[in-house]
């Protein structure tokens, strides 16, 4: 067996993008008692290569920018910087974006006419600042006849922020609150807050506390002036420490995921041990508010909101989500448009939130706040309004089971031979004693149920139903409700090529009304939300065109908790109707019902009966198309267990290396990274993989390929060799029957190592047992 040798002899630094550093404050203009204002700024490039820099002055006039070049191991000083980049009397913030990491600081003096006072500011980046509830404390704050203090505020973030900020004097006696809004990019200083806001002139070892009530990567500064020689001080904030989630919080946002599907980038905030009795409500105008009651036995009570969009405060859609924390059930769900005010039983409602713990759940952020998000009697005229959708009194959804509605139509025909009637009808008797709640529609004249006049009037019963289930809320603990959908009917062709839908015939006169089109049908669970399993079997010849519709199936099985499609027929073949010589598609899969094809115990559930249609099938073919494969087809379908071969399984392999492609033709050397075993878990759809040694984790995803095998992908970042941050891939095919394995795992495959080249590891693998 060939090995290889990765001796790295070389030592490349490599960029991990452009860096971006900002210096909060830099002025040249005239202040307050004749003094003047000038920043100069320090650059030091300590690589081994240039720097290409641009500097960018974000001011109130809009942003004025200039590039230069920092040899490497070179320093530069930018004198009287702001006059360099514009005119006039003007402060601002500078942003220095690099192509390699500096060294920057800069020193803002008064040019008094016995020489210079100034104070130094060095860069700040993103990860120095506070994002929307953490709070920093701004300390050693003068105002008397002797000093006078600024605070400033920087928003080196993407998005407008808004700020609260608290005045204390040195005993912790709060002096005052005031509000400021920072666009992006920007920075703005209030000039003696104490005195100016607040008439106070007796302060000595005063602080702010400055919270970030919207916005991400603030940073607050104090600057405490002489009066007398105009002298500088810069005091930078101090934003403590956040500690680590409880397993409370953590546990609470684990139930909240597992209840609904959350999209990627949404942010969780838990509000933990809320007391029973105690009122949430939305933190805008009392007479449109949503609110949450909390029981008054039960719990501990804790509050998950889950915000789809991190930092915006105001006017967008968000969810809260009421967990019983001994029951781990969700109490109750729902959207607002506004974060959480709380309402406690015993006392007045207090303080804005302030985050005390964070972590990361299933690749959400999650923090844990506290406070009751108040004043509860805040100005709200500045709020805009969330124009998502209108705002209703609403109140939180009860614990519930999982509820099954089915829905069974039949497209009529011309004359009196009711044939699919003849299905349509013991498919909705067979529903109803499996506790669904049927809707029963026919186009057959005469006949004793609704029917429809338009594909339009198809398509809203199946989304009223859709709001119903949505209006509900998911079920408790994290199960999903169930749509059944059934269409018996007539397939047809224009011109010898089968038209595109089931023909839904006329009540009150001979011919088809309309095609019932199946894009149009898919379109129509839209409406549908992410805690259901929507199934849908047609029963008409080329009725396996639904299955061929890939881009709105793809859709709904990204939305829903599940979906199923069963067909009668493929798309270029006939099925037989029932009253014929042989038995329809429908009465073959409901002769299932005694039969267990699948080997599960659970006898004449839905895929026994799919197996028995297909098996009896004398005219075309039977179709299916499920989505995901780690999720049962239904209820119809027994407990949810282990489905796949993805599904339910750790294991530890041992690997053979049977080939090492190596186009950059490194040394052979003894060890490789799948020496060692290696731990694999397959969670459908999702996987991880792990080992020892110079194995690099990794984590992905599940595709079914038949009953017994399952393919996986996944990637991974780590140390390879001693260089850092080396994209790994894994791939590969597990064989659940066997215990075996067979794959590839390669790593440069995003480049960094000599050369350029990926090494891949091509590999058999059987467990180790």
């Amino acid at each position: 067996m060939r090995r290889l040798l990765l001796v790295f002899m070389t030592l490349v630094a490599f960029s991990a993008g452009a860096e971006t550093s900002w210096i909060p404050v830099a002025a040249h203009l005239t202040g307050f008692g004749g003094s003047v204002w000038r920043s100069d700024v320090a650059i030091h490039n300590g690589c081994g290569q240039s720097a290409e820099i641009e500097i960018t002055l974000h001011h109130s006039g809009g942003t004025s920018s200039q590039s230069l070049t920092v040899a490497a191991g070179a320093s530069v000083l930018l004198e009287d910087v702001v006059a360099d980049l514009v005119s006039g009397n003007i402060s601002g913030s500078l942003e220095i974006v690099s192509d390699q990491v500096l060294t920057i600081r800069s020193r803002t003096f008064n040019q008094a006419d016995t020489g210079t006072f100034g104070q130094s500011l060095d860069a700040v980046v993103e990860d120095d600042g506070i994002d929307f509830a953490r709070s920093a404390i701004v300390g050693q704050l003068l105002e008397n006849q002797t000093f006078r203090s600024n605070i400033g505020v920087i928003n080196m973030g993407g998005i407008d922020a808004e700020v609260e900020i608290e005045l204390f004097d040195r005993f912790g006696a709060s002096v005052g609150t005031f509000e400021l809004d920072v666009p992006a990019g920007r920075v703005i200083q209030d000039g003696r807050p104490f005195s100016a806001r607040f008439g106070r002139n007796d302060i000595e070892g005063g602080f702010a506390r400055v919270m970030v009530l919207r916005g991400t990567d603030v940073f607050a500064y104090g600057s405490v002036v002489d009066n007398d020689t105009g002298d500088p001080t810069t005091v930078v904030m101090d934003k403590g420490t956040v500690q680590p989630l409880s397993e409370v919080s953590r546990r609470a946002a684990e139930i909240a995921l597992a209840a609904r599907t959350t999209a990627e980038g949404s942010a969780l905030w838990v509000l933990e041990d809320l007391e029973v009795g105690s009122t949430i409500r939305e933190n805008a105008y009392a007479d449109r508010a949503q609110k949450i009651e909390i029981p008054n036995s039960g719990g501990p009570w804790h509050l998950v909101v889950v915000d789809p969009e991190p930092n915006q405060r105001y006017g967008h859609p968000m969810q809260w989500m009421l967990i019983d924390g001994s029951s781990e059930q969700v109490h109750g769900t729902v959207t607002v448009g506004y974060p959480p005010l709380v309402e406690p039983a015993s006392r007045p409602t207090g303080s804005f939130f302030t985050e005390v713990a964070r972590g990361t759940v299933e690749d959400h952020p999650v923090r844990t706040l506290i406070g009751d998000g108040g004043p509860a009697d805040a100005d709200h005229s500045h709020k805009q309004p969330f124009k998502s959708r209108p705002i209703n009194m609403k109140s939180a959804a009860p614990l519930r089971s999982p509820i099954s509605i089915g829905m069974v139509m039949d497209g009529g025909g011309d004359g009196d031979e009711a044939m699919a009637e003849n299905d349509a009808d013991p498919i909705g008797k067979w529903l109803e004693g499996e506790d669904f709640e049927v809707e029963r529609y026919s186009q057959y004249k005469g006949n004793r149920h609704k029917y429809f006049e338009t594909p339009t009037k198809v398509r809203n019963a199946i989304k009223a139903t859709g709001t119903r289930l949505s209006n509900l809320g998911p079920p408790s603990g994290g199960e999903c409700d169930n749509y059944f959908l059934y269409i018996g009917g007539h397939g047809t062709t224009t011109k010898g090529v089968p038209n595109d839908g089931v023909d839904i015939y006329s009540v009150d006169a001979p011919g088809f009304e309309f095609t019932l089109d199946y894009d149009y049908l898919l379109e129509s669970f839209s409406s549908f939300p992410s805690h259901v399993k929507v199934t849908i079997f047609v029963d008409a010849c080329y009725s396996g065109q639904l299955i061929g519709k890939t881009q709105k199936i793809k859709r709904l099985c990204s939305k829903l908790c599940a979906l199923t499609l069963i067909t009668a027929a493929d798309a270029t073949s006939t099925t037989a109707a029932s009253n014929s010589l042989i038995d329809s598609s429908t009465e073959d899969f409901l002769e299932g019902a005694k039969k267990d094809h699948d080997g599960d115990g659970n006898v004449g559930d839905i895929k026994d009966r799919y197996e028995e249609m297909s098996n009896q099938k004398v005219v075309g073919i039977t179709m299916s198309y499920h989505c995901p494969e780690c999720k049962t087809w239904c209820t119809l379908d027994g407990d949810e267990e282990t489905e796949s071969a993805c599904a339910g399984s750790s294991d530890e392999y041992i690997a053979v290396v049977t080939d090492i492609i190596d186009l950059g033709g490194h040394d052979p050397f003894d060890g490789d990274p799948l020496d060692s075993p290696i731990g694999f878990n397959f969670e459908c759809p999702e996987m991880t993989a792990e080992g020892s040694g110079d194995f690099v984790d990794v984590a992905g995803s599940t595709t079914l390929m038949g009953e017994s095998e399952c393919a996986f992908s996944a990637v991974g970042r780590g140390t390879v060799a001693g260089f850092p941050n080396i994209a790994v891939l894994m791939e590969g095919v597990v064989d659940s029957n066997t215990d075996t394995m067979t794959g590839q795992y390669s790593f440069g495959v995003e480049g960094g190592l000599p050369g350029g080249h990926a090494i891949t590891y091509v590999f058999e693998a059987a467990t180790a047992r």
